[in-house]
């Protein structure tokens, strides 16, 4: 379940490059962090949230925890095989 939307600092995508300034938290009703991991929902792509709210490269860590973390592995599978996001889903 995901919480309410949350603006952002306007970013760009780290790989369709389209200007992401909203997240929606799982289960929570907060805000994004630092460090914090979010989907883009127009190509599926997985970033983090930098020190300044914007949007970057995971870590080799943060790829690890991804891999092996099944609430973000459910999260990507809904976003990649939902039709809306076909069109633009190059992954």
């Amino acid at each position: 379940m995901l919480g309410q939307p949350q603006h952002t600092k306007p970013s760009y995508c780290i790989d369709c490059k389209k200007i992401i300034d909203g997240a929606s938290c799982v289960n929570e009703e907060s805000k994004p962090s630092p460090g914090d991991i979010t989907i883009c929902l127009y190509c599926g792509a997985v970033m983090a949230f930098n020190d300044d709210l914007l949007l970057r490269s995971l870590t080799d860590d943060e790829k690890e925890f991804v891999k092996d973390d099944k609430t973000m592995q459910k999260l990507l599978r809904k976003i990649h095989l939902n039709p809306l996001f076909a069109k633009n889903n190059k992954h």
